[in-house]
């Protein structure tokens, strides 16, 4: 295989790799899985419940909610973490003192699965790679002997064979067989390349997105779902991809910025009103996480560019880009408290961290596009140190509002 080959099969394994780590942690299914009790947990296990439990109460009450009035659970789980320590904790800041910051059982278990996701779809690109590249090196007179567009039809079949046998998997184990069918189908598009000699096209990741979103709602898979909603961002011009050395984040040209960017700000708008209303429809219940993840990120990094000074004299006519350019600085700012007040006030904990960021980045950046001369150099600088410098003190004291901080 020439390396240009290499580069691109790189590229491509690499695009959904970075959009299945990319895909929230929630969105693995693990109904299946038996809950932890702290019937079978060792004393800091149950500590750590009493734990989480106190500091529920708490936030509940401080919330508004008229919950464990007189106090009695508070001092019944006081009680038990006392008999646990032999008298030794008997406040929740004790408690704290003794648990420090030990994860709960389902915390653990939630990171477990976590885990497990990274590593199934790894080991799913990596079987589909492997196997293409053997199948080619040691069956070669096989390849030869049968008219290759047999082959591309087989191909087709195997893979919507592998995404119909989910059907017939334990609930547990239901894409086990469904995920590799479903990134197969993105091999079997560049095997029908090769054949007709056509050249790929924007629209063509279309058919991902019916595929994957169909296959998503069939087997009510968050996980598929979120691939779904990449692909449909994708045909629009958002671009996430992996090459040795480098990973890409951002959007195939300036002319697309702008329809991706509404694109994903609906769907983000979308999620956020179910979320405020409490519905859930069936139907969309497994891209939810896709459009409240994806739609924040490339919603928020739409306006960072396009609130860009550069941007705005390039991307725009000339003669007028300044209107343009006050109207995306109020669009922006408008955006970024939003995020922040939606997401604390209705707990939308992605929205929230993923707004912080970007609000932060968009301050810096609007720093350095003032008109610095001379010694305003080392001025900027020790501004931009002291902004970094807070940044860091407030990120400190308010971790949930960045989602790189989680």
């Amino acid at each position: 295989m020439t390396t240009s080959k290499k580069t691109r099969l790189v590229s491509i394994l690499g695009f959904v790799f970075c959009l299945g780590l990319l895909c929230p942690c929630n969105a693995v299914e693990t109904s299946s899985a038996p809950p932890q009790t702290t019937s079978t947990s060792s004393a800091l296990d149950e500590l750590t419940v009493i734990r989480s439990n106190l500091e529920m109460i708490g936030q509940l009450r401080r919330q508004g909610v008229e919950v464990d009035a007189d106090g009695a659970i508070s001092r019944r789980l006081l009680d038990k973490a006392a008999q646990l320590t032999e008298g030794r904790v008997h406040t929740l800041d004790t408690l704290h003192a003794a648990t420090g910051t030990a994860p709960t059982p389902q915390e653990r278990q939630h990171g477990w699965f976590t885990f497990v996701h990274v590593l199934w779809l790894t080991g799913a690109f990596v079987i589909i790679a492997a196997l293409a590249i053997l199948f080619r090196h040691y069956l070669a007179w096989l390849i030869c002997s049968i008219p290759v567009r047999a082959w591309e039809a087989l191909f087709y079949l195997a893979c919507l064979g592998a995404i119909a046998a989910g059907h017939f998997m334990p609930e547990r184990n239901t894409l086990a067989p469904v995920l590799p069918g479903c990134l197969g189908l993105i091999g079997c598009l560049f095997f029908s390349k090769w054949i007709h000699k056509f050249k790929l096209k924007e629209w063509m990741a279309w058919f991902f997105v019916l595929v994957w979103g169909a296959t998503a709602i069939f087997y009510r898979s968050e996980t598929l779902g979120f691939f779904a909603v990449s692909a449909a961002l994708f045909a629009l011009g958002f671009l996430a991809g992996m090459v040795p050395g480098v990973v890409v984040l951002g959007f195939r040209n300036a002319a697309v910025i702008p329809r991706t960017t509404l694109a994903a700000g609906l769907l983000l708008a979308v999620h956020v009103a179910l979320h405020c209303l409490g519905a859930d429809p069936v139907v969309l219940a497994p891209f939810r996480a896709g459009m409240g993840f994806l739609g924040a990120f490339v919603y928020l990094l739409g306006l960072l560019v396009m609130s860009n000074l550069y941007y705005a004299r390039h991307g725009w006519s000339k003669t007028r880009y300044w209107a343009r350019y006050a109207m995306m600085q109020a669009l922006t700012i408008a955006s970024g408290v939003a995020a922040l007040y939606l997401g604390s006030v209705y707990r939308i904990e992605t929205l929230l961290g993923i707004g912080g960021t970007f609000f932060y980045l968009y301050l810096l950046e609007k720093y350095f596009e003032l008109p610095w001369r001379g010694i305003g150099w080392a001025w900027a600088l020790l501004g931009t140190g002291g902004l970094m410098y807070g940044f860091a003190l407030f990120a400190q004291a308010r971790p949930e509002w960045f989602f790189f901080m989680r």
